[in-house]
């Protein structure tokens, strides 16, 4: 019987990051049209994820079996996202895309490191994080080991659309139509500016 008291934490830092851009452009009715969107939905682009909030929200008030374990495509060169990871405590992986700018080994690794937990740690909650349903096999292998299972994944069992605005946020330039403006005249500013 796995503990409850316990959880393992896998994300799939990609498929997170691409299929967050549609849920939450879908949930926020953001985006439609981009060029990148060849599924013609809803699309955020200016996505971002607050790995900590996420963790914790997974974690609530059990207790971490081990270090979380994100994986994900290389970053660009400026990026500090994976270092943040690291000095949080999480175990990184990360891999090149290849030369169609395809992700490769993801997968493979998250599986790979929960089939360890499977196999040699004490039965838990094994929560994954994915926007994919790549994972049934190491879910299947987990369930036959006496791991509990806990979903978060947009493709099937418990999506993440009730806490993405704890989760996520937007950035970059909107668009000129998109943007919103404050004006104030007379005699506003001068009495607001006194009131402080």
């Amino acid at each position: 019987m796995a503990s409850t008291e316990k959880v393992y934490i896998f994300i799939d830092n990609s498929n997170n990051w691409i299929q967050g851009k549609f849920a939450v452009g879908k949930l926020e009715r953001l985006g439609l049209g981009s060029h990148i969107n060849k599924r013609d939905s809803y699309y955020f682009d200016h996505l971002r994820i607050e790995y900590g909030c996420l963790i914790e929200k997974i974690q609530g008030k059990r207790i971490l079996g081990d270090k979380p374990f994100i994986v994900g495509s290389r970053p660009p060169i400026n990026d500090s996202m994976w270092k943040r990871f690291e000095e949080q405590g999480c175990e990184i992986k990360v891999f090149d895309r290849n030369v169609e700018n395809r992700e490769k080994k993801v997968d493979q690794a998250l599986s790979r490191a929960a089939y360890k937990k499977i196999h040699f740690k004490e039965p838990a909650i094994l929560a994954l994080v994915a926007g994919d349903g790549d994972y049934h096999p190491m879910i299947e292998e987990a369930l036959e080991y006496g791991m509990s299972r806990e979903l978060k994944s947009d493709a099937f069992y418990m999506p993440l659309d009730d806490c993405y605005k704890y989760i996520a946020y937007g950035d970059g330039l909107c668009s000129v139509d998109e943007v919103l403006t404050l004006e104030v005249t007379g005699d506003s500013l001068i009495n607001w500016t006194d009131k402080m």
